[in-house]
Parts: structure tokens; sequence; C-alpha cells
């Protein structure tokens, strides 16, 4: 019933539109090239989220500020960083995506990102491209990129935001930015972000500290004659609890209780990022970007855990003719892992990768035919103290192919072609000395058609899929014991979907609506025939902003996923978990003299759900083969910002 309701919905309200639409060519995407591109010349199915529909929405994290994209899952284990699963990935979702902060990876060597270091209301949009990013990108860029641009310093004397949010759960969350133009050239800005939270659910004994996260930033800005320099530091400092899953029958009835297991997750970040842009003459540009990241910290397994990264990117962009331009590039890599664990000793784990991209785009009458080509070489290298025996190097060498033709039907309208041939190698902690000579990189195949228009009120955009890939790096847990460890499926896995999204805008009216479609197969091997697990097949949502009065409006949006295997359950033995529909309602009034007031309530009927399921093969009764990672219920906000 659920789904019928969603499908009916969506299609009831798509046929309701009048008034003018927001032109797709209105919309920058930098991700995709690196330089900036509207949507419209874009062969993915790309979703870009601005920071007014951030404000609207009432989103409080990145996290949230994606709820609804198309095929995106959203997961959180117990309090951990979230991850994304972008069009049906599972459980190595967090490994088979790009995660960038102004076009730099956020990406660990040793898997997942980070994104709770990010203040929210610094952003300035969030470009979401499936299936794009590998040559660009290279390693890792399977599903695709998301990438969270943040603002710039504003070419004006004495501006900045003050603001302050009071939730449930004992949360506040405190911000405040200021920036100045110094001279004629140069541009600086300031922020601060204070957050404090009891979380959800309880702490195990032992941890009576609340959630506590801080973030100072500045950015500074210097304007030459044909290009800009642009300088940001972020620090960070969290103190992060996380806790563990809960029986089945536990999850329902008292979701708000304390795992078995629990910790506490402090770290400290130190991140520069640096981007020169040029404009050599009038037919080149010049881009070259790069970020150093240092985090002090610690986890569960390691009494202390230190990651250091660096990134650098040149790259150069030729228009030749009237409507050709080819991009020339290249990308060097550095990560490493200090751990000294309580019974191993020292050990560091290195990851090394130098790459060279070519991109080319040429126009011929209303087609527009791109291509792009990646070689890349990873290096891997451990060295243990204790014992020698697990010191290893291994190398990766690999290469990806984008192959894109766009065609444009009518002046407001496009249909794409896309064929993409990415990889993946493994990250330090899924490789060891164990598995060494066995271990195989990841290989995908991506082919897509997908179109763009905008037709009176209404935009529209949609896509249809299928990706095929080879030598899947996962977990493979024993069904019995539980244990497990990661190697190379031996199958093989299509992921066949589809996905649709429409904008429609009235006067004081904006709707919003998006179905996608997943079925992800493992077609050969030991478990040919069975579905990937952790994977809902249909994801949807429908929003809607009201304007009551030009300084007050309404946002409401309602998100529905559909059941879904245990994430580690590649058997399918163990049965789907139950859909869910979740409601969330807010509203923000405007004064003239730039105070404006929100409220709201997420998941205002409290529905029961999980943002992971894993199975649990130690335990006896059938009942607890599965354990559950609840979802927050209900939850209440109110704040203000003042901006001058």
């Amino acid at each position: 019933m659920k789904k019928l309701f969603f499908v009916a919905a969506i299609l009831a309200v798509g046929n309701v539109a009048q008034g003018e639409a927001v032109k797709l060519e209105d919309t920058v995407v930098t991700s995709e090239q690196g330089f900036e591109q509207s949507i419209f010349e874009v062969t993915k199915n790309v979703t870009v989220i601005t920071a007014e529909d951030i404000e609207k929405k009432g989103a409080q994290n990145v996290a949230e500020a994606l709820e609804g994209v198309p095929n995106l899952n959203i997961k959180l284990m117990g309090g951990s960083e979230p991850y994304f699963d972008l069009r049906g990935q599972g459980a190595t979702a967090g490994n088979n995506i790009i995660v960038l902060l102004n076009g730099i990876p956020l990406n660990e060597i040793g898997g997942g990102y980070g994104t709770g270091q990010i203040p929210i209301s610094n952003v300035e949009r969030i470009e979401v491209l499936p299936a794009g990013g590998a040559v660009l990108y290279g390693d890792g860029a399977v599903s695709g990129t998301i990438n969270i641009v943040t603002k710039s310093p504003q070419d004006r004397q004495n501006y900045g935001t003050v603001g302050l949010e009071i939730s449930s759960w004992e949360t506040t969350n405190a911000f405040f930015n200021y920036g100045t133009k110094i001279n004629e050239n140069l541009l600086i800005d300031l922020g601060f972000l204070g957050y404090r939270s009891s979380d959800y659910r309880d702490r195990n004994k032992g941890y009576d500290k609340d959630d506590k996260k801080e973030n100072i930033y500045l950015k500074g800005k210097y304007l030459l004659k044909n290009g800009y320099v642009e300088a940001r530091y972020n620090h960070y400092v969290s103190e992060d609890y996380y806790t563990g899953s809960l029986k089945k029958e536990d999850a329902d009835n008292n979701p708000t209780m304390a795992g078995k297991s629990g910790g506490e997750m402090p770290k400290t970040v130190d991140d520069y990022q640096l981007t020169y842009f040029t404009k050599l003459s009038e037919n080149m540009e010049f881009l070259i970007n790069g970020g150093y990241y240092y985090q002090d910290g610690s986890s569960t397994s390691y009494s202390k855990k230190d990651i250091t990264q660096k990134f650098i990117r040149p790259q150069i962009k030729y228009n030749y003719l009237k409507n050709g331009y080819i991009i020339v590039g290249s990308d060097y890599k550095y990560g490493d892992i200090d751990a000294i664990s309580s019974w191993s000793g020292p050990n560091k784990k290195e990851r090394e990768s130098y790459a060279g991209f070519i991109v080319n785009r040429y126009d011929i009458g209303n087609f527009q035919l791109t291509q792009g080509f990646r070689k890349e070489k990873v290096e891997y290298t451990n060295n243990n103290s204790a014992p020698s025996k697990y010191n290893y190097k291994k190398e990766f060498d690999n290469s990806s192919i984008e192959l894109g033709i766009n065609y444009l039907y009518s002046d407001t309208g496009s249909i794409y072609l896309s064929y993409v041939d990415s990889y993946r190698t493994p990250h330090v902690w899924e490789l060891n000395a164990g598995n060494l000579d066995e271990f195989k990189e990841q290989k995908t195949r991506t082919y897509e058609i997908g179109a763009k228009d905008y037709f009176g009120n209404t935009t529209i955009s949609g896509a249809i899929f299928l990706t095929e890939t080879k030598d899947e790096i996962y977990y493979k847990k024993d069904i019995n014991t539980g244990n497990g460890e990661n190697i190379n499926f031996d199958g093989k896995v299509k992921r066949t979907g589809a996905e649709i999204s429409l904008q429609h805008y009235f006067e004081k009216f904006s709707l919003r609506e998006s179905i996608s479609y997943i079925q992800p197969k493992i077609t050969s091997g030991e478990f040919d025939g069975n579905e990937f697990g952790g994977v809902p097949r249909i994801l949807a949502n429908i929003g809607g902003t009201y304007q009551i009065q030009d300084n007050w409006t309404v946002n409401g949006d309602i998100l529905y996923q559909g059941d879904y295997y245990a994430q580690d359950d590649f058997t399918n033995k163990f049965g789907k978990d139950g859909d869910y529909v979740t409601v969330d309602i807010s509203t923000m009034y405007s004064f003239d003299n730039g105070l404006s007031v929100h409220v709201g309530v997420k998941n205002i009927f409290d529905e029961r759900y999980y943002d992971a399921v894993i199975t649990n093969p130690k335990a006896t009764k059938l009942d607890e083969k599965k354990v559950y990672y609840p979802a927050a219920g209900r939850s209440y906000y109110a704040g203000f910002k003042y901006s001058f």
C-alpha cells in the first residue's frame, strides 16, 4: 500500500503544473570536469541542492540536506558518521563513492569520509553525480561523486550571520560568521560552529558525556585580473559517541536504549585547501587545487590512530575551434595512518597514487560528444613492528573511460547516452598480508540513458541505467560463526535501475517529487540469483514549499524507503525488513531587518525504522539472527538567524 500511495501521489502531483520553471542551464556544476558547466550539458542525472533548498528544508547537516535525492540512501549506525549509498551499493557503499569538499576528496585511506565537520550554514550547494567522476577522481568513483561546495568570501564590506538552534535530546547548535573586504582584491570570511547533544539513543554504562562538535574556519580570496586565489582552513574537534545494535524486539519497543557495545571516538582535524584559477588567454584556462588533512584521533581497536592525507590536481582547459574543448590534468594523492595498538605496537599504513587524465568534448550540430580517459597507479605499503611478517607492498595499475553523447533536441531539452568504466582498489584495512596475492581491483561498467527538460513551470529529469561489477570487494561473513574476511566476490553483480524527479513552480508554491527503483542481482558464483544485501528496491520523496506571505514559508517532505535484506545477507535466508514512511514539516518567518526564525518537526508520526540491519550468525534463536540499529524518532527544533 505504501508503494502504491507514493506512485499515485507522484503521478497526481505531476499533472497540476502551471507557471514558470527554473531553467536547467542556470545551475552550475563543477564536479564533473573541474570547470563550471550547466546541468544541461552533463551526461549524468545530476542533482544540485542549493543553500536556499537547505534552509527551506531545515537541514541540520549534510546528510539531512541530501535526503530525497533519487537513488541515494543515507545510513547511520548508532550515532556514527553517515555514509551515502548511491545506486544500490549496500554494505560497501561508503567505499564506492567519492565525497568531495570543494573538489578535494574527503575519502580516508582507511575507508569512509567525515561530513560532520562541515557546517551546513557554510554550504553553498551540493552536487550529486551518479556514475560521475571516474576520469577526474579515479579510484572509488564507482557509484559516483558528491561534491560539497562551501561559500566563498563575498566582494562586499562587513557582512555576517549569527544563529542558534535548539532541538530534541538537549541539542544546541550555535554558529556565526563574519566577512569583510580588506581592499579591492582581498576578501576574508571567518566562522564558528558549536554543537552539543545527548543524542537519540542512550549511552552505555560508564559514558555520560554529550556529543560535542566545534568548528572554526577561515577563508580568504584574492581577486586577480583574470582569476583568483582562494585559501580555506578548517579546525574541527569532536567527541562523538556511538552505541551498538539491538535485538528486533528491543529496537521496536525501546529504540532509545544503548546496545551491548559502545564508546567514544574523539578526533581533532586540521584541513587546509588552496585553489588557484586563471584565464591564461581567451581560449585557455588553468586550475590547480590541493589540500592537506591531518586527523588526530582514536578508535575502539587502536589506542591511538593519526591520519595524514595530501592531494594536488593541476589541469588546463583549452577551447579549440568554435565548439570544442579539451581538458588535460593529473593528480597526486598520499595518505598514511600511524597507529599504536595495545596488542601489536606501532603500525604504519600508506597509500600513494599518481594519475593523469584527459577529457575532450566537441559539438556537432545539436550533438555534444564527450570522451574521457584516466590512467592511475596505486601503491600500498604496510610497516608493522610486531610481527614483521605482516609488512607488505602491493601495486595496482588501473584505467577508466567515460563516453557520452548529449543530444539537444530543443532549446529546453536533451537526451543523453553514457558509458563509464570505473574501478576501486581495497582500502588499507581491507588489504592484509593474508590476502595480498589474491586481492584484485574491482571493475564496474555503467550504461545509462537519460533526459532533462522543462515544460512551462515543470523541470523533469530521469535516467535508466545498468551497472555490471566484476570482483566486487566486500566483507564475507560465515553464516554459522560470524567470522569473515574482505575478499573479491566470486560472482558478478548486476544493478538495474531507473529514477525520475520533477519540480513544479507556482506563484507561491513549489512541489518536488522523485521515485527510484533498483534491482541488485548476483548473476554468478556462490550466491547466483540472489539479491545483493542492504539495498531497498524503491526510494521515493514528495515535498513542497508554500509561501504564505513574501516573508513566511512552510515546507514539508515525505520520504519512503522499501524493504531490504540485511546488508551482509547474501544468502537471502533471513528475510527482508519492513518499509517505512517519514514526514517532516517546518516553517520560517523572515523579518525586514535580516532576522529570521524557524521551527520544525522531523519524523512527525514517530515512525519506528532502522538505519541498518546486519546478520548475527552466533545467535541460537531464529528471531535473533539479525540485529538492528534504530533510526531517530520524532524530534522538534526551533531557532533564529540574523544576517547583516
